[in-house]
């Protein structure tokens, strides 16, 4: 078996494109299986929202692990979600059985041969249903839940969780969620607006082994769940992978399932083995004519050899253009060019119907681009806040004033984005003509603790000031050899600036319980003339030279969290006596730092659309 990993070059060619369906266009990534002879076809069907964007750089490597290995694939988002087209509130489990049906029909066109469909979590339910149907020659489920409602609920708790961090005591219940949801009120779920068709219509899909007699199917379990609870190991079973799971939030980038993608690729050999395509299929693959074109409804899907690497991008233009000035989205931190909840596509579409160009690329290594990733995220901000992404993205302004005939561009981005933002503006201050700063982390990433450095506790220190001839010594030191519970993380909480302002700015759980004069601590912070010692000082000269040369700025923040202390604080020392006439801030309350509670997606998107006049030339 062959192993990818990012860095390495592609294992085939890849290629973006929209395939039309039901009036809407679905986006889909064709890997091409390496090599002279495909084994077979297979469709990747994805988990949805949020899943789908922290789980991205995962599901991108797996299909070029499986083209590696002589597989074509192809991976598409659902209608509502992603690159691809839809309004979310219209679309429901169903819709999207049809959506992967719709998919799996081009495949089998293309390749005349065997179609594998893969499903991870909603993409495991919709895959049984497609399977059954026959549409498919053979199955595997990866995390299937026990049905949609018991996912949606699941994913109804994660609300929940964050529902207390914003709004305490005035939070809701998860009974008065689903009593709006049955009532056919809209309710916001990880920036997404779920409707009472989607919550009643996942109650008939519930996960059980296929009925069907004929085909090949297997379902893996990811959470290292006894062999002896499985029903039968010859269909099922178990691995254990990094936790928190791929495709939710995770600390790991790149994490090790080294068992789950050697497993399955086992599995897949095993029936492709068996399968035998003849040369008459063979020379029908060779003729097969190329695929949908690449655009649409003012919509074009771009991929962009630059002289620093690939990027992969989505064009929104939409009505006749208004202005010589475009707008440009970066990466937010790791995820996908669409943003948390669709943000940045939400704001594209508002825009481009107004007439305004717009962009959004992944940056190598993101999304869709090939390149190297660090294997934790802690290893890659500090690739961000230290300038790293700045030639690439100059680069990209460059090639796309050029050739669409623009003026100029504006950057956008949120939080690790911002910064790419600020520091390419400061390097293309002739084609950038804003930025929309949205989050910007103006402080470098919390230090991470090296394991290979000896760290001195409360205990070595103490000890060390014991008298080496006091009786009392062995006892004491018997004392402080023994283990104690908490130690030193309580102390790096204690003595730790992150700690503290998470604490002052409600972002720690415990917050609400720690009885603080919060406010008059921060005041006093905000008040004070240095610049902390976290500040990242080169981001921060960049900063001011845009601010004092009078550049225009948006800046949108949540209402009193972390980044925006930190924020307010850096501007009232590094822009102390600099005229902020171009310089406009919105603070957003009621809301996350990525924006997916409190309706923030929309309030972002009417601002920048409707509100900002840099797009009103």
């Amino acid at each position: 078996m062959k192993t990818w990993v990012p860095g390495n070059a592609l294992p085939g060619t890849e290629r973006p494109f929209y395939l039309q369906h039901q009036n809407e266009l679905l986006c889909v990534v064709h890997h091409a299986a390496a090599g002279p002879h495909c084994r077979a076809t297979v469709v990747l069907a994805g988990p949805m929202t949020l899943e789908r964007s922290h789980g991205y750089l995962t599901w991108v490597r797996w299909a070029r692990q499986l083209a590696l290995n002589g597989y074509d694939v192809y991976r598409f988002d659902h209608r509502g979600v992603g690159e691809s087209t839809g309004d979310f509130r219209q679309q429901t489990f169903t819709s999207w059985q049809e959506d992967l049906t719709a998919v799996t029909a081009h495949a089998k066109r293309q390749r005349h041969g065997r179609v594998v469909v893969l499903g991870l979590r909603l993409g495991a339910l919709l895959g049984q249903r497609v399977f059954d149907a026959g549409e498919a020659d053979a199955f595997i489920a990866w995390d299937p839940p026990a049905g949609g409602k018991p996912m949606l609920m699941d994913m109804l708790r994660r609300k929940l969780a964050a529902d207390y961090m914003e709004f305490g005591a005035q939070r809701k219940t998860r009974e008065e969620y689903v009593r709006e949801l049955e009532a056919g009120q809209l309710v916001e779920a990880e920036g997404y607006a779920w409707s009472k068709g989607l919550w009643q219509g996942a109650e008939a899909f519930v996960f059980a082994a296929p009925r069907r007699i004929t085909g090949e199917w297997f379902v893996v379990y990811l959470d290292g769940r006894a062999v002896e609870t499985l029903p039968n190991r010859d269909f099922y079973t178990s691995v254990r992978i990094p936790k928190p799971a791929f495709w939710l939030q995770s600390p790991h980038l790149v994490p090790d399932l080294e068992t789950l993608f050697t497993g399955t690729l086992e599995r897949l050999h095993r029936w492709t083995d068996g399968w035998s395509i003849s040369p008459q299929v063979e020379a029908a693959v060779a003729q097969t004519p190329p695929g949908p074109p690449e655009h649409g409804r003012g919509l074009a899907l771009d991929v962009l050899d630059l002289e620093a690497g690939r990027c992969v991008g989505t064009v929104h233009t939409g009505a006749p253009r208004t202005t010589q000035v475009g707008l440009l989205w970066v990466n937010f931190g790791y995820v996908p060019r669409d943003g948390h909840g669709g943000l940045a596509t939400q704001v594209s579409e508002a825009l481009a119907a107004k007439g305004v160009p717009c962009f959004r690329y992944d940056l190598p290594g993101l999304g869709d681009a090939p390149g190297p990733l660090p294997a934790h995220t802690q290893q890659f901000f500090p690739i961000v806040t230290s300038g790293t992404f700045t030639t690439i993205t100059s680069q990209l302004v460059r090639a796309l004033c050029e050739r669409h005939d623009l003026n100029g561009l504006v950057i956008a981005g949120l939080c690790g984005g911002a910064v790419n933002a600020i520091f390419t503006a400061d390097a293309q201050k002739d084609l950038v003509k804003g930025l929309l700063l949205l989050e910007p982390e103006m402080y470098v990433t919390e230090p991470r603790k090296d394991a290979d450095t000896p760290r001195q506790g409360t205990r070595e220190r103490m000890r060390a000031q014991l008298p080496r001839d006091n009786a009392l010594t062995p006892l004491l030191d018997r004392v402080l050899t023994a283990r104690l519970p908490y130690e030193e993380k309580l102390r790096s909480k204690l003595f730790s600036y992150w700690g503290w302002m998470r604490l002052l700015t409600d972002e720690n759980v415990y917050a609400r319980y720690v009885p603080l004069p919060k406010k008059a601590i921060l005041d006093f912070v905000l008040s004070r003339s240095e610049l902390p010692s976290v500040t990242n000082l080169p981001l921060t000269d960049a900063w001011r030279r845009w601010v004092k040369d009078n550049r225009p700025v948006l800046v949108i923040t949540a209402d009193g969290k972390l980044r925006e202390v930190f924020f307010d604080r850096i501007n009232g020392t590094a822009l102390n006596g600099i005229t902020r006439s171009s310089y406009e801030h919105l603070r957003l309350k009621g809301t996350n730092h990525i924006f997916t509670t409190g309706g923030a997606i929309d309030t972002v998107t009417r601002t920048i659309s409707g509100g900002w006049k840099i797009f009103r030339s």
